[in-house]
């Protein structure tokens, strides 16, 4: 099903999304061969913030969830056809966006992200 999704989809009944089909475009170019092959792995990146509403980020953080939740139904879709679905929602990273917040938070935290993303790999 979400082989055939396309932004389209969300821009013409949804208005502008700016940007947020990433998710969605790279499982849908990615799934039919994944199907074919019986076997595969998706790693998306949520958020710390798709777990748990901040101040001021529910945008944001109804995007992050999204993630999750597309990532839920996906695993459910795509589950007869050996194919992997993980999540992972690192906390809060020193952005362009933070910084100009005034919001840091130790490099540490990109680092652990990317050493989960390996470890997901691995699995």
């Amino acid at each position: 099903m979400l082989e055939r999704f396309r932004y389209a989809d969300l821009t013409s009944s949804h208005g502008p999304t700016r940007g947020r089909t990433k998710t969605i475009n790279g499982i849908a170019a990615a799934l039919p061969y994944m199907k074919e092959q019986k076997s595969g792995h998706f790693i998306n990146v949520s958020s710390v913030y798709g777990h748990k509403l901040g101040p001021d980020a529910s945008v944001y953080c109804a995007t992050k969830f999204a993630v999750r939740a597309l990532s839920e139904g996906l695993r459910q879709e795509v589950k007869p056809y050996n194919i992997r679905i993980t999540v992972i929602s690192p906390g809060a990273v020193a952005t362009f966006t933070r910084r100009a917040a005034d919001f840091w938070l130790p490099s540490k935290t990109g680092a652990n992200a990317l050493r989960l993303i390996k470890s997901a790999a691995t699995r």
